[in-house]
C-alpha cells in the first residue's frame, strides 16, 4: 500500500547523537531500499550542492507533521540546511500505524491548503495515504443514527489518515526532493531536556548556533520551558483536561459505515455483561485505508477506572458488545488486548501569550492546544508552519541584511490572534471553560443542525465543525461572525 511504502522511503540509516547508528526495517510490501534521507554531520555543515541555496540553518525541534512540513518549505525555497530534531526513535524501525499511542486526524482545507504550498507531489503522496470521507454519523442503536456531516457541493472531504502514516509520507517525500543534497539531517531519539543550553537571541542551544530554532514538539514542548526559563515577558497558561483517551486498532466492524466517522452512545447500559465497560463513555471510530478503524475510548477520570484496570481481555470485549449494541458483536479479541496493554493520553490546553521569542518560534500544540477539541489541531499547526515558513523565505532573499527575529516577531503577530481566536471559538481557553460550557454549546450545535436542514445554502446556520474545517477564513473573522450571529 502507498502508506506502507512511504514508511519503508527512509530511516534505512539515521543519525544518533552524532553517529550513524544502521537499522534494518522490515515490512511484507517491502520496496527496494531508497536513498538515505540522512547526510553526515560533515555533509550537513559543508556547503550545499544546489548553487541556488542562502546560507541559512534552521534546527526544527519534532518530526511531526507541522515540523516536517516547514522543512519542505526551508528546503523547497534554498535554505541551506534544515536539521530535524526529535526525542521519539525512529518510526522507520517501527510499526508505528497501529501503536496504541497513534490516532487518525483528518486533514480538512486548512491542512490540505499548506501541504500543498509545498507542492502538488507531496499532496499526492499524503492523499495516497489516507481516506477521504465527508460523513460523520451519531449512532445511538442499530437503527437509530443521525448524520451530522454529508456532502456539500463545492467542499471537499476531509482526508483521513493516522498521524505517524502522515509524518511517513512527508519523510518520504523529503528523501525523494533532498535526501542526497546534504542538506537534510534527522537526529532520532534526542530529547531536549532541562539542562539543556538556550540563547534565544542568538539561536544557540547547546553549543549549535543556527539562524532560527522552531519548536514543533507538542502540547509538553521542552523548547517552550526553555523559552520560558530565558524570557521574563515570555507568558504561557497549560492546563490538563479532564478525562483521558486511549486507542484501539482493528477492522471497522461489518455494522458501521466503513467509510465514515462514527460517534457510538453508550445506549445498552452498565450492568450484566455491560459492568465491565461501564466507566466507558463513548467510542468515536475514525475509518482508515483498508477497510481499518482507530477508535477513541474514553472516560472521565485522569486514571483508568478500576473496571477498565481489573478486566481481562474476555471480559471487556463482552462489555463492549453489551455496552454498544451498534457494534454488533464486530469487535476482536487480539485488539482488545492490545487496547488494555496500551497507554492514556490526556489532552491538554496551552495558551501562550506569543509564538516567537529572538531567534526561537514555536508552533502548532507547543503554542496554542485546544485538547483536540473539533479537531482542528493538527490543521492549524499546519498553518502556522506555512505561515512561518512565508516568513522565513521572505526573510532569507535580503541576504545579510535579513532580519530572522523581525521575521518571527512578524509570524508571531500574525499567528496569536489566531491560535486565540480558535481557544474561543471552541471553548477551551482554560479547561473550566470545558466543563462549564459544553452543555451549551452542544446545545447551540444541536440548534444549527436542525436550522442547517431548512436552510442549508445560509452559511449562519453552518455547524462551527464547518465554519472552520470547509474555508481558509482566519479564525478571528469566524470569531467575529460568530459574536454578530
Amino acid at each position: 500500500s502507498s502508506s506502507s511504502s512511504s514508511s519503508q522511503r527512509f530511516g534505512q540509516r539515521f543519525i544518533r547523537g552524532g553517529r550513524h547508528v544502521h537499522g534494518v526495517h522490515r515490512h511484507a510490501n517491502r520496496r527496494h531500499l531508497r536513498r538515505l534521507i540522512q547526510s553526515s554531520s560533515s555533509q550537513s555543515s559543508s556547503s550545499p550542492s544546489s548553487s541556488s541555496s542562502k546560507a541559512a540553518a534552521a534546527l526544527v525541534v519534532g518530526a511531526g507533521p507541522a515540523g516536517l512540513l516547514l522543512a519542505h518549505r526551508l528546503l523547497s525555497k534554498g535554505w541551506q540546511s534544515v536539521t530535524i530534531q526529535e526525542a521519539r526513535p525512529n518510526p522507520a524501525l517501527q510499526d508505528s500505524s497501529s501503536s496504541t499511542r497513534q490516532w487518525s486526524l483528518g486533514l480538512n482545507v486548512r491542512g490540505r491548503t499548506a501541504i500543498k504550498s509545498t507542492g502538488q507531489d507531496v499532496w499526492e503522496e499524503v492523499k495516497n495515504a489516507g481516506l477521504l470521507s465527508d460523513q460523520f454519523f451519531v449512532v445511538a442503536t442499530k437503527k437509530l443514527k443521525l448524520q451530522i456531516r454529508e456532502s456539500t457541493p463545492g467542499s471537499e472531504p476531509s482526508l483521513l489518515l493516522n498521524r505517524q502514516v502522515l509524518c511517513n509520507a512527508l519523510l518520504a517525500t523529503l528523501e525523494d526532493k533532498y535526501g542526497s543534497t546534504g542538506r537534510i539531517k534527522l537526529v532520532w531519539d534526542a530529547p531536549l531536556t532541562a539542562e539543556s543550553a538556550l540563547d534565544i537571541s542568538t539561536g544557540s542551544i547547546d553549543g549549535e548556533t543556527y539562524d532560527v530554532i522552531v519548536g514543533a514538539d507538542g502540547a509538553n514542548s521542552a523548547v517552550r520551558r526553555l523559552v520560558q526559563a530565558n524570557d521574563a515577558t515570555f507568558d504561557c497558561e497549560t492546563e490538563i483536561l479532564p478525562g483521558a483517551v486511549r486507542v484501539l486498532h482493528q477492522n471497522m466492524p461489518p455494522a458501521l459505515n466503513r467509510n465514515a466517522i462514527n460517534l457510538l452512545l453508550p445506549t445498552g447500559g452498565s450492568k450484566g455483561d455491560a459492568e465491565a465497560a461501564k466507566d466507558i463513555g463513548g467510542l468515536f471510530i475514525i475509518p482508515a485505508k483498508g477497510g481499518k478503524m482507530c477508535a477513541l475510548v474514553n472516560w472521565k477520570e485522569a486514571t483508568p477506572p478500576a473496571s477498565v484496570l481489573e478486566a481481562s481481555p474476555e471480559a471487556m470485549l463482552h462489555g463492549l458488545h453489551a455496552r454498544f449494541p451498534q457494534l454488533e458483536n464486530g469487535l476482536e479479541l487480539e485488539a482488545i488486548r492490545a487496547f488494555l496493554d496500551g497507554r492514556d493520553t490526556r489532552p491538554s490546553v496551552v495558551r501562550c501569550s506569543k509564538y516567537a521569542s529572538g531567534r526561537v518560534a514555536l508552533l502548532g500544540d507547543a503554542a496554542h492546544s485546544t485538547g483536540g477539541t473539533l479537531g482542528q489541531g493538527a490543521n492549524s499547526a499546519l498553518e502556522d508552519a506555512a505561515a512561518l515558513a512565508d516568513a522565513l523565505i521572505d526573510e532569507v532573499e535580503k541576504g545579510s541584511d535579513a532580519d530572522y527575529t523581525d521575521a518571527l516577531h512578524r509570524y508571531s503577530s500574525v499567528r496569536e490572534p489566531e491560535g486565540s481566536a480558535l481557544a474561543e471559538l471552541v471553548g477551551v481557553r482554560k479547561a473550566s471553560d470545558v466543563r462549564r460550557g459544553g452543555v451549551g454549546r452542544i446545545a447551540k450545535s444541536v440548534g444549527r443542525f436542525f436550522l442547517s436542514r431548512i436552510r442549508p445554502n445560509d452559511p449562519k446556520y453552518f455547524s462551527m465543525q464547518t465554519r472552520m474545517s470547509q474555508t481558509t477564513d482566519s479564525f478571528v473573522s469566524i470569531l467575529e461572525k460568530e459574536r454578530l450571529d
